[in-house]
């Protein structure tokens, strides 16, 4: 038979030799159980005091496993077919987000910077100083800088680099003779 329970300690512990989770829960009519947490491998996350839980009887006396949580404050934004994760601080405020879109966007989250990538290949790093974009066609895109492939920058500004002098001299369209005749303008 299942119960729903509200969380109100989580600890990991280990019992013959077998690491566990031990969630204790109120089931209400003043009964608290403490029970095994059960999840898909890989899924390792801890809920807060406060969540509910659906608790599930198992064999042996006073064997409860816990099936999943629900996070009272979450406002679900996940669609159809998707997927989203997220970390909550001590408060239960989302402090990060993985969100897997329905049409293969990937979008991640940790309140101070976000990436994007998208099914046609492209990808966005951004902050709050500047964005980064490399495009599909592998061009990159800083903050309206773009750089090709080959290697090529277009920007949308005129880029200006100061003069250099040497012992009072410009070396801006400055050639070396060398020895023996010739010039290194082509390294200039």
């Amino acid at each position: 038979m299942g119960r729903i329970g509200g969380v109100l300690s989580f600890l990991r512990t280990l019992r013959r030799k077998a690491k566990v989770t031990e969630v204790k829960c109120d089931i209400g009519g003043g009964y608290i159980v403490t029970g095994q947490q059960f999840a898909p491998s890989g899924d390792d996350s801890m809920p807060l005091p406060g969540d509910y839980s659906v608790l599930m009887d198992t064999t042996g006396t006073g064997n409860i496993a816990l099936l999943g949580y629900v996070d009272p404050l979450d406002q679900q934004l996940a669609l159809p077919g998707e997927k989203r994760l997220y970390a909550r601080n001590v408060e239960g405020f989302v402090v990060a987000t993985a969100h897997l879109k329905n049409d293969g966007t990937i979008i991640s989250w940790n309140g101070k910077v976000s990436t994007t990538m998208n099914p046609d290949g492209s990808s966005t790093l951004t902050n709050g100083s500047g964005t980064q974009t490399l495009l599909a066609n592998g061009d990159i895109n800083l903050n309206g800088v773009v750089i090709k492939p080959d290697g090529t920058i277009i920007s949308p500004k005129i880029i200006q680099t100061p003069l250099i002098e040497v012992d009072g001299k410009e070396l801006k369209d400055h050639i070396h003779g060398l020895s023996g005749g010739g010039t290194t303008e082509g390294n200039l």
